[in-house]
């Protein structure tokens, strides 16, 4: 990009392969926003099969009508540099349920009125049963709001808790959901979210 710019919805499919170079400018997401089931409220939507890398710069909304800043399917997710905030109707800023998600390189966050900052959860429906693996790559990564990690109601907590990861460096500050908690990996490298 070469400046900012107002958007309306993204959607990558399967077999994409993006790169969404920012080059230090700012994405608006306004509508018409994507999305499925005649729920049209993501500002960016990377489905499975694709492979997605943002880096350097800021994605945002205004818009009370955005519920989901960006939705995550996607087989792999890199975030460089981004900053990503949305306003007091986005209840989810990086919701994540399929694929790896790696944040690093003073990515930023960030949720408004107590709304969540990201989540992993699992199982949506069966295509996505592999699971999904939230990781935050080094200390200059920021995170404002919460964190969620759940499931689809009728899943079993051994799928869940063995194919949903959250990972944050060692000495990393990051209030765990309730019941949760984190600890040390066995191989001392990270933390992971464990049930506390």
């Amino acid at each position: 990009m070469t400046q900012d710019v107002y958007q309306g919805g993204i959607q990558a499919e399967d077999g994409s392969k993006i790169t969404i170079d920012l080059n230090g400018h700012a994405l608006k997401c306004v509508p018409p926003f994507v999305g499925a089931d005649s729920s049209y409220t993501n500002g960016l939507r990377f489905m499975k099969g694709s492979k997605v890398l943002i880096k350097n710069g800021t994605i945002k909304t205004s818009s009370p009508e955005l519920a989901i800043l960006v939705h995550n399917f996607s087989d792999e997710l890199i975030l460089d540099n981004v900053q990503l905030s949305g306003k007091m109707a986005t209840q989810y800023i990086l919701s994540n349920n399929f694929g790896n998600v790696v944040m690093k390189n003073g990515t930023t966050v960030k949720a408004s009125g107590g709304h969540v900052a990201f989540d992993a959860h699992y199982g949506l429906s069966s295509e996505y049963d592999d699971g999904v693996t939230v990781t935050i790559a080094d200390d200059t990564v920021k995170i404002i709001g919460l964190v969620e990690y759940t499931k689809q109601e009728g899943k079993s907590d051994e799928d869940f808790l063995s194919k949903t990861h959250i990972y944050i460096p060692v000495g990393y500050e990051l209030a765990a959901p309730e019941g949760y908690k984190f600890q040390l990996t066995e191989d001392g490298s990270k933390q992971e979210l464990v049930k506390a």
